[in-house]
Order: C-alpha cells, then sequence, then structure tokens
C-alpha cells in the first residue's frame, strides 16, 4: 500500500479538522441548551424568592434563595472553558432551598 501523498494528508487533515469543528458547533449549542435550562430553574427560585411573605425576609430559606438568584449564569461562545467550569461550580455548590421548614 502506497504511502499518502502530501497532498492528499493535507486534504484529510482539513477533513478531520472540519468534523472536530462541527463537533465543537453541536457541544456549543448543547451546553448553550444546559444553561438555558438552567437559567429556567434559577428564575422558579426567584419567583419563589419573589413570593416570600415578609416576615420570612431574613430566613434561611430567604438566604438560600438570594445566593441561588445571584449567581451569573448568563452563557455565550465566547467564554473559555475556565469561565464556563467556574459558573458551573459555582451553581454546583450553591446550598439549594429545599422548602419551608426544613432549611
Amino acid at each position: 500500500m502506497a504511502a499518502k501523498s502530501r497532498p492528499e494528508r493535507w486534504l484529510a487533515c482539513i477533513a478531520e479538522a472540519r468534523a472536530a469543528q462541527q463537533r465543537m458547533s453541536e457541544a456549543a449549542g448543547q451546553l448553550d441548551d444546559a444553561f438555558s435550562n438552567l437559567r429556567d430553574v434559577q428564575s422558579e427560585y426567584q419567583e419563589w424568592l419573589d413570593g416570600l411573605p415578609e416576615n420570612l425576609a431574613d430566613s434561611p430559606v430567604a438566604e438560600k434563595l438570594n445566593e441561588v438568584t445571584g449567581i451569573d449564569l448568563e452563557y455565550d461562545e465566547g467564554l473559555s472553558a475556565e469561565e464556563v467550569e467556574d459558573k458551573l461550580s459555582e451553581a454546583e455548590a450553591a446550598d439549594l432551598p429545599r422548602g419551608f421548614g426544613r432549611d
């Protein structure tokens, strides 16, 4: 079997890079969807916080709701992998409220 020529290897490398680029684009779309879903849940926590009675404004539930709703979950493809990791780590480390009387 003859070795591939440089032009053949060149074109094969370009095809490989294009396939990798396509996978990255698909992964970025999935990551964008995941962040969107996370923001949707975060907005539910915001609604919960907004609906708290005044006498619970300084409660443990309110503190946890403020923590969760204060996390920056904006995503765009310009974020570095480290920035994405930081956002996800902050969200993962949040002390989520469980409900009235359980926090």
